[in-house]
């Protein structure tokens, strides 16, 4: 059994932005890989749950693997993602980030990591009182709620958590802008205006 299996959520259509937001750039590199080097720095194995017409369009190595929704739950959103891996992989505990948070850095994610403790089920940061669920650590055990959640087509993250033993884990004002996620092209255009000049130090 591994005991920390990384997984990154890469299989959604990207309504808002029009196109698929894993290949999109900033400052010269694809959404998809600063979640994928991240996680495959503190996990065992990666996996990105992604559409699967979108396969040849990934450039991983043999630690990161990729997967498609469990047919069942195909395209429902980030709990299906998260539960297709635990469905198929065992682990005592699953990293989860989006590829739509490119200045996330590793430190926070060890952070997570460190916080992990059996009593719970989850691990969520919270950055200027708003939890982050889709930046996360959740627990082996809460694959079978996760299922039963989404069999009766209820895909709220916030649904999930309010069935779970949560820790939340308090991050600084000043770390607010790591957690910001990039939902469409004019906060893209945003962001890589802001993030010029600025030294890609996140790993």
């Amino acid at each position: 059994m591994d005991t920390i299996i990384g997984i990154v959520l890469a299989g959604g259509k990207s309504r808002r932005f029009g196109s698929p937001k894993a290949f999109a750039e900033l400052n010269g590199v694809p959404f998809y890989c600063y979640p994928v080097q991240i996680l495959s720095r503190l996990c065992s194995s990666v996996y990105v749950v992604a559409r699967q017409q979108d396969f040849d369009r990934f450039n991983l190595r043999k630690k990161e693997l990729l997967m498609e929704d469990h047919p069942d739950f195909l395209g429902e959103g980030p709990l299906a993602g998260l539960y297709t891996v635990m469905n198929q992989k065992t682990s005592n505990w699953y990293v989860v980030l989006p590829i739509d948070t490119p200045f996330i850095h590793l430190a926070h994610v060890a952070k997570l990591i460190e916080e992990s403790d059996g009593q719970y089920q989850a691990i969520i940061p919270i950055v200027n009182g708003v939890n982050q669920p889709l930046i996360a650590l959740y627990h082996h055990s809460v694959k079978n709620l996760i299922m039963m959640q989404l069999q009766r087509k209820q895909r709220s993250m916030k649904a999930l958590l309010e069935k779970l033993h949560v820790k939340y884990v308090h991050f600084p004002e000043a770390d607010s802008f790591h957690f910001i996620n990039i939902n469409d092209h004019k906060e893209w255009k945003k962001i890589q205006q802001a993030s010029r000049g600025v030294i890609n130090d996140r790993l």
